[in-house]
């Protein structure tokens, strides 16, 4: 998902960017509403996968404080277990949420750069 991020972020930058700040060799602007299409379909691609990673993060949270719960009212090891692994779980989906939603809004802010060469 990052490197699938990363070309679009690089496509953007070649689309919006002017003439001059292209490197050399990296392909030509696409017409405006072409440009939008694509962006707008690689966008709603990534707020439904935005979506999908927010549930399973909710999902984890829950499970944790409902093992904690469970370890805090009955006290087994296997609960801490069960607690502890969902604890050290969370923190990558966090991150992970963290870069698509910033993606999200980075590529929504884009969009007036592309329908201004309409």
């Amino acid at each position: 998902m990052r490197r699938y991020i990363a070309q679009h972020d690089e496509w953007l930058t070649r689309q919006t960017g002017p003439e001059a700040e292209r490197p050399a060799g990296a392909s030509a602007q696409l017409p405006g509403p072409e440009a939008l299409a694509i962006h707008l379909h690689r966008l709603q691609h990534l707020q439904h996968e935005r979506l999908a990673h927010l549930l399973v993060l909710l999902g984890f949270a829950v499970m944790c404080l409902i093992a904690l719960g469970l370890w805090l009212a009955f006290s087994g090891w296997a609960l801490f277990a069960l607690f502890a692994l969902f604890l050290v779980m969370l923190p990558p989906y966090v991150q992970h949420y963290w870069l698509l939603e910033n993606s999200v809004q980075r590529w929504i802010r884009a969009c007036p750069d592309l329908e201004k060469r309409r």
